[in-house]
């Protein structure tokens, strides 16, 4: 309000000068009376002025950190992994997806089996296969894993649709497929068996010609 009254202004950065008696509001008036509260509106002048300046001085520096943040930030497109997509994770100076790379199958480092896949993040065997004994199989046409883990076939038999079977032209008797024609023991059916001295022929038993 006093400096409306007696014109007490400053240009931006200037200071109070040494004598209160150099006041231009002062020398103006010409009354030792108001030299106190010229004075008085310099230093709160002073005061509002270096307030201001600290304030804008401490919003620089804050605006120039704020701009640095976005491209410390340029890794932490990805979040903290260091990679441009979130789900993506570095390891060994790559970025992938652990829920899906058979090398890095849900953490760094972790590799599946050359027969296996990572599916979310676990390795595990392809769909239509099964692990047996640490090795993915397929149970319907395995010979050693036939319909089951380690249920295994016979001499000569196939797998087919998880089931054991003998191939074209021999029959399963017992646990062997055999050739009801020429078969001894099994001689045009299972365990039919030709007498001593006999031989099968055509699935029938006799004497050799």
């Amino acid at each position: 309000m006093l400096s409306a009254m007696f014109g007490a202004t400053r240009a931006v950065g200037q200071r109070r000068p040494e004598g209160g008696a150099t006041n231009s509001c002062c020398a103006a008036v010409g009354c030792a009376l108001l030299l106190c509260a010229c004075n008085s509106l310099w230093e709160l002048d002073e005061l509002r002025f270096d307030s201001s300046a600290a304030a804008g001085g401490a919003t620089a520096a804050g605006g120039a950190g704020a701009t640095a943040s976005p491209s410390g930030g340029a890794g932490g497109a990805g979040g903290d992994t260091g990679c441009q997509d979130a789900d993506m994770v570095a390891c060994a100076g790559m970025c992938v997806d652990l829920k899906s790379d058979s090398q890095n199958c849900g953490a760094c480092g972790t590799a599946c089996n050359q027969d296996e896949v990572c599916n979310e993040g676990s390795c595990a065997c392809p769909m239509g296969m099964n692990a047996c004994a640490g090795t993915c199989v397929s149970l319907s046409n395995d010979e050693a894993h036939c319909g089951q883990c380690s249920k295994a076939c016979g001499p000569g038999e196939t797998c087919k649709l998880g089931m054991c079977m003998c191939p074209m032209n021999l029959t399963m008797c017992g646990s062997s497929c055999v050739d009801l024609s020429t078969d001894k023991k099994h001689c045009g059916g299972c365990n039919q068996e030709c007498g001593a001295g006999e031989v099968c022929d055509s699935g029938t038993c006799g004497l050799p010609s």
